[in-house]
């Protein structure tokens, strides 16, 4: 059965995993972000794992063996000795929150918050909790599988609860 697994990498192998992936034909996917970087001679903006030091991959766990000895894999995430799938609308939210220009910012691991679904704007089609944070309000998309959390600005209006 094809489920959404995340993979840890080691440090700064993200980017040569997921072409190794990608070249075996493994439905993969990387959430990047641009961040200005400085050097002495110039300034340029590089891609950035949004989470370092994972990716994630679509397959069967039973499969697990072909991919774990890839060069940079260091292990499926899994949780208390078993893999941890991550259901597929959360790797769709995440998609669409990245494809919408949004600005996401990691943050804690919720248990609490009311699940919403967005109906309008940018976001249209993604779901997640609604926090507050600072004044604003934020939609935070949760990955179970990995215990990890990302939000990102919305209006209230634009989400309806579930």
């Amino acid at each position: 059965m094809m489920q959404w697994f995340a993979l840890y990498t080691k440090p700064r192998h993200e980017k040569k995993v997921f072409l190794a992936l990608q070249e075996r034909q493994y439905e993969t996917y990387l959430p990047l972000e641009m961040r200005r970087r400085q050097w002495k001679d110039r300034v340029k903006m590089v891609e950035f794992p949004l989470l370092p030091g994972y990716l994630f991959i679509r397959f069967d766990y039973r499969d697990r063996f072909e991919i774990l000895p890839l060069p940079g894999i260091v292990r499926i995430i899994s949780f208390r000795g078993e893999p941890a799938p991550i259901p597929d609308w959360q790797i769709e939210t995440l998609k669409i929150i990245i494809a919408g220009g949004g600005k996401p910012e990691p943050e804690p691991w919720q248990q609490i918050g009311q699940p919403v679904s967005v109906i309008d704007g940018p976001f249209s089609g993604a779901s997640g909790v609604i926090i507050e944070k600072r004044q604003a309000s934020r939609l935070v998309v949760q990955i179970d599988g990995l215990r990890q959390a990302l939000s990102v600005e919305i209006n209230r209006s634009d989400v309806k609860p579930i």
